[in-house]
């Protein structure tokens, strides 16, 4: 499956975590595009429906 490499993610606490990171940054942002946390801006060349 294709996607942004995370890392390892050796706990659910850990996922949930990140995924909420990327909804607050999103949020933040005011972000049409999908965002990965630990990442600066948007994704760019995905659709906004497209999850990260």
């Amino acid at each position: 499956m294709p996607g942004d490499p995370i890392g390892e993610v050796r706990s659910a606490r850990r996922l949930f975590r990140l995924a909420d990171a990327a909804q607050y940054r999103a949020k933040a942002l005011r972000s049409p595009l999908p965002v990965v946390a630990g990442r600066e801006g948007a994704l760019r060349g995905r659709g906004s429906g497209s999850p990260p």
